[in-house]
């Protein structure tokens, strides 16, 4: 190498160290004041899809201490620091390279027992639209504690808060977290509540089909203050909730409901106006559509519209004898459903609205409509015994 170009190498060697920076910390538990060791530590920097990707981890030093250098290191990175302690995650705020000496990250002991944590607020919006009650809960949760609530379960497999659900609620989406149904009814969220204040957040749907007629929603632990936000507003809850008057918000006019010192197990009634004629209205017409996909499949065809007169409105599908006794068991129920689908099946691949025949294929589609709907009522009927 020319001795010319040996101050020039130099000189790039010292921008690069000098350009890199060092992030270093330690771990403590605020509770004793002590430095703990036994810790590993995560440097994660945000990646391209908004999320976080973990760069490095490493251990902890004798004294609790961390340090992460290297290249990868630029002034104004933005990164976050995770400690992992005793299977706990304990994530600290957006860092950037460069703005602080040194990073403080609080650990803390694990408990399964969940007497420290209540609800300082829940809000529940319930909103009545097409057939379908969409509910959203949004809670303020406090772990009066000294240590971490772990729940029950580790990993992905953990389940921390629990909430009450409606049986047939579907479109689960969380807005805090990662969640986990534990049965039909049981919602729990995986997230461990470390002492202090936490949000927890999620929606789901109802339909009209599945409604009883009115909303329960069940405490789970103490609850300060719960607020209850109807929509249609005009829907008018009485005694002991407190009317709030109404409110707006995503352009929608909410009637704003509370209750206030809900002690763990209660459960209030929500009675909402969508009637039983109505919903089974809803409910027979969604099966009858879902019939149509069902033999659409089986023909290898495009779906039929629903019966239809000859001048092209759409006829109601009127239940008549499913051909098979009220005493049935499920298994004869089940084929009667599979022959009665063959059935419709076979018009399909036949094309019958398209021939002199159609008027007769017609209505004897719509008796096997008609028929399948009716199976499908005895059906529910032999689930629900």
């Amino acid at each position: 190498m020319s001795l010319l170009f040996l101050p020039a190498l130099i000189a790039a060697v010292l921008v690069s160290a000098s350009a890199a920076d060092t992030v270093r910390g330690y771990v403590v538990d605020p509770i004793n004041e002590l430095a703990v060791t036994d810790v590993d530590v995560s440097f994660s920097v945000l990646g391209e899809s908004g999320g976080v990707d973990e760069i490095l981890r490493k251990s902890v030093d004798e004294d609790g201490r961390f340090e992460f250098s290297g290249p990868f290191l630029k002034s104004g990175l933005a990164f976050t620091l995770t400690a992992f302690y005793r299977g706990v995650p304990y994530p600290s705020s957006l860092l950037k390279v460069g703005e602080q000496r040194e990073v403080v990250l609080e650990v803390f002991e694990p408990t399964h027992d969940p007497d420290d944590i209540h609800i300082m607020a829940e809000h529940l919006i319930l909103t009545l639209q097409a057939g379908t009650l969409e509910v959203t809960q949004l809670l303020h949760v406090d772990n009066t504690g000294e240590r971490t609530f772990v729940g029950t379960g580790h990993g992905v497999e953990r389940l921390v808060t629990e909430f009450r659900i409606p049986k047939g609620a579907f479109g689960l989406e969380s807005h805090s977290g990662e969640f986990a149904r534990a049965d039909a009814r049981s919602l729990f969220d995986t997230q461990p509540l470390a002492p202090g204040t936490s949000q927890i957040g999620f929606s789901f749907m109802v339909s009209a089909a599945d409604f009883p007629g009115e909303y329960v929603h069940s405490a789970l632990y103490p609850t300060d203050v719960l607020d209850v936000y109807v929509h249609p507003s005009d829907i008018h809850l009485h005694t002991p909730f407190i009317d709030r008057g109404t409110i707006t918000f995503q352009k929608r006019e909410y009637h704003l409901y509370r209750l206030e010192n809900l002690r763990p197990g209660q459960s209030d009634s929500i009675s909402l106006p969508l009637t039983r004629p109505m919903r089974w209205v809803l409910k027979w017409s969604g099966l009858g559509l879902a019939i149509v996909a069902a033999t659409s499949l089986l023909s290898r065809r495009s779906p039929t519209p629903l019966a239809s007169g000859d001048d092209g409105t759409e006829e109601i599908v009127e239940l008549v004898d499913p051909g098979v006794g009220p005493d049935a068991s499920r298994a004869e129920l089940d084929q009667r459903r599979q022959v009665l689908l063959s059935q419709l099946a076979a018009i399909e691949r036949g094309g019958g609205h398209k021939n002199r025949k159609a008027g007769a294929q017609r209505r004897r589609r719509q008796r096997l409509m008609g028929q399948a709907v009716a199976v499908y009522q005895l059906l529910e009927k032999a689930r629900q015994e």
